[in-house]
């Protein structure tokens, strides 16, 4: 089979996979290594490439599982590279998910936390003051509560 001079020969299935899988690597450990710090301006950049590469990673899993072919013709030593590849993104995605929940879990106790003591503030004190039908301020115009908002993102 000749190609012409400006195809490209195919790469063989396992270097682009394993290349997929090195580059969702490389961003997950940064992501991790960001949630670890604290740095969320970083993780919050991360988001894009992640998702990304996730698709790309995805792309070539679901076409190797639509032609298992391709992966018995792979000799050992590539079965190996792929095989080790697996389980270091297997512990990258584990530690990754730990490390999201944990921060989700502590920005969801902040937003009760915040909300609790509006609340008790409200049950305390009446509410906060606002504006009657009249137009002055007043301290007692009801039951109506005090109004939250988190602009922060955690």
């Amino acid at each position: 089979m000749t190609t012409s001079s400006n195809e490209k020969p195919a790469r063989p299935v396992h270097e682009s996979l394993l290349e997929a899988m090195s580059m969702l690597a490389e961003v997950m450990q940064d992501e991790n290594d960001a949630l670890r710090d604290q740095d969320f301006e970083a993780v919050k950049d991360l988001v894009d490439a992640k998702s990304t590469l996730a698709r790309h990673y995805e792309h070539h899993v679901q076409a190797l599982a639509g032609n298992p072919a391709l992966l018995e013709e792979l000799l050992p030593e590539h079965r190996e590279e792929l095989a080790e590849a697996t389980r270091e993104l297997d512990e990258l995605s584990a530690e990754n998910h730990k490390l999201l929940s944990v921060k989700i879990e502590a920005a969801n106790r902040v937003i009760k936390i915040v909300a609790d003591a509006v609340k008790q503030h409200d049950q305390q004190k009446g509410g906060a003051p606002r504006y009657t039908k009249r137009g002055d301020l007043s301290g007692s115009a009801g039951p109506l509560r005090t109004a939250i908002s988190i602009n922060k993102t955690f």
